[in-house]
């Protein structure tokens, strides 16, 4: 059984018995406009784009040392696998 998608409920909820389906398919495209001007102002955000490479930076850190812990697991299970132990 397929879980269902939870839809968050829109301001107009109420007033959906009186929209038109020409009116619920205007909602449509003036939201998907919305969404393409909100992603486009996000890709725009220098700030945004200064903090994301920041942590990008402060991140590589972690990332650096957690492949080199897995490089050292893979290493040991392919030596017990070639020792017939894996």
């Amino acid at each position: 059984m397929g879980r269902k998608k939870k839809v968050q409920k829109p301001p107009f909820e109420d007033d959906l018995e009186t929209l038109t389906n020409l009116d619920l398919e205007k909602k449509i495209l003036d939201s998907s406009k919305k969404i393409l001007e909100i992603e486009t102002k996000k890709a725009q955000d220098e700030e945004l784009n200064s903090l994301k490479e920041d942590v990008k930076v402060i991140n590589a850190g972690y990332r650096d040392a957690k492949k080199h812990q897995q490089s050292i697991i893979n290493f040991c299970l392919k030596a017990l696998d070639e020792r017939g132990k894996a």
